[in-house]
């Protein structure tokens, strides 16, 4: 009996059922998480006085929001020997955030805000103020296996004499490919293949004041919102059993109970890429 038992045991083990085995990888995971480059900038400027100031900002924490607003400018002299003056300000604010719970789905929101003003006052002209501020952050992730996925985002601009614009991105990190790019607004669903992708949010805005001869006071100002939210392995995009394979995508079934399901997207049928 002790004979038997060992070599089942033995043979368990050379099987490799009773060794220790690699976990898996995780369907999704999150390479980089709040990755930036922003800032804002302002400056006012006379005939005989010039003031510009900066702040930057870098990466933040992934689940935080941060905010750098430079210095305010500030001007005041003389143009063609009137008195003048000039004002600007700005900042810009970014977050992002990441939610894997581990079951094969992910929540990942990036956003940005950003807002100047600026004024100049000169009674020939001569004077002017600005400010202006733009800002790039980012998450990278990666996909082991076929994903659902379900993109949402807005973008409101609102310049006033000035200019503001934002965009948000999912890309192919390899190819540089779009999955898909919108400056205003978008909410498509498809399915990602294996490999690494990015959700990108830019935003950039300026707003300028500038006297002239004819023009002898200026205000303007910019402001630009953004936000984009992506969501991974969502349910509306369940896999379909097909036999013993599994088949992922975003399917449609023909009827209620007719086991039929269409597709106008790529889809994954037992691990090989089918066209629609």
């Amino acid at each position: 009996m002790h004979e038997v038992r060992a070599v089942v045991v033995a043979a368990a083990l050379f099987a490799g059922v009773l060794l220790p085995q690699a976990a898996p990888a995780a369907p999704i995971e999150v390479l980089k998480c709040g990755s930036a480059e922003w800032g804002a900038s302002t400056s006012a400027n006379t005939e005989d006085t010039t003031d510009s100031q900066q702040a930057d900002g870098g990466s933040i924490p992934c689940g935080s929001t941060q905010t750098v607003t430079a210095p305010p400018a500030s001007a005041s002299g003389t143009c063609q020997t009137d008195p003048c003056s000039a004002h600007g300000e700005a900042s810009v604010s970014v977050g992002a955030s990441a939610t894997v719970p581990g079951d094969g789905s992910a929540t990942l929101s990036l956003s940005s805000q950003g807002a100047a003003s600026a004024s100049a006052s000169a009674p020939r002209g001569g004077s002017s103020g600005r400010g202006s501020g733009e800002a790039e952050i980012s998450i990278r992730f990666r996909v082991t296996e076929p994903t659902s996925f379900h993109i949402s985002g807005t973008v409101s601009a609102t310049p006033n004499g000035s200019s503001a614009n934002g965009r948000f991105r999912l890309f192919d990190q390899l190819s540089g490919a779009d999955i898909f790019a919108s400056d205003g607004s978008g909410s498509p669903n498809g399915t990602l293949a294996p490999g690494t992708y990015d959700l990108l949010m830019s935003t950039s805005f300026r707003a300028a004041a500038i006297t002239t001869n004819t023009e002898p006071t200026a205000q303007a100002q910019a402001h630009v919102s953004a936000q984009a939210t992506l969501t991974l392995g969502n349910a509306s995009c369940p896999d379909v059993p097909v036999g013993r394979a599994i088949a992922k995508g975003c399917f449609k079934e023909t009827a209620p109970g007719s086991g039929v399901f269409t597709t106008d997207q790529k889809a994954w049928v037992g691990g090989f890429q089918i066209e629609p």
